[in-house]
């Protein structure tokens, strides 16, 4: 099974994690209009993948948790019996369920920071393909194939060769996860890719 690497480790490449908000359920924020983001296409995990990057990109951390169907309700549920095992005596499955909303959470919180460098809001987003990927365990994983394309040479990306780049494909990984009931919506980059994209090897489309 391929390494995920956390849409964490790509704020940090770049240089666009911002602090941890003070208000760990995300939800006082209100939502912004969505900039240059191309229709929403017919496929569900499509859209909720172009939305949660569209609110990476504006900054709106309300987009972000509607696409991971995470509520301030569940985030309190899950802190509180993570923090009194004793009490609630939770099964390991329902501990590693608890775990990953809080994981979740805490990537949007340094995921919704101004990431320019990848995604200006001069910047298109579009999901151009969805694939579904069967897992070992039995479970489903969405492959969506992302094209971004840079509007203005200004703010494009350079390859390691010193090109601006115009238009270029990334590969955003789902894994939905159901907690009490409710599916969860996990996104991240896999280790090959985020190692390409470490190396400015992109999947570039066209140049300036």
């Amino acid at each position: 099974m391929k390494k995920v690497v956390t849409v964490i480790a790509l704020c940090a490449l770049l240089g666009g994690i911002s602090a941890c908000s003070d208000n760990p359920n995300g939800f006082t924020q209100s939502s912004s209009k969505k900039q240059n983001v191309a229709p929403l296409s017919s496929d569900t995990n499509g859209e909720l993948a172009l939305k949660y990057l569209s609110g990476a990109q504006t900054g709106d951390r309300l987009f972000m948790f509607e696409a991971t169907n995470l509520t301030g309700e569940l985030l309190n549920d899950c802190r509180e019996k993570l923090v009194n095992p004793a009490q609630y005596k939770q099964t390991e499955d329902q501990r590693k369920a608890c775990e990953t909303v809080l994981r979740t959470s805490g990537e949007i919180d340094y995921f919704s920071g101004p990431l320019k460098k990848l995604f200006p809001r001069s910047a298109t987003l579009t999901v151009t393909r969805s694939d579904t990927l069967g897992m070992e365990d039995g479970s489903k994983r969405f492959d969506h194939t992302v094209t971004v394309t840079y509007n203005d040479s200004s703010e494009a990306l350079s390859d390691k060769t010193g090109k601006r780049v115009k238009v270029m494909n990334i590969h955003l990984y789902q894994t939905p996860g159901s907690v009490n009931g409710r599916i969860i919506n996990s996104f991240s980059f896999d280790g090959k890719g985020f190692d390409r994209f470490a190396d400015k090897d992109f999947d570039v489309v066209t140049y300036y």
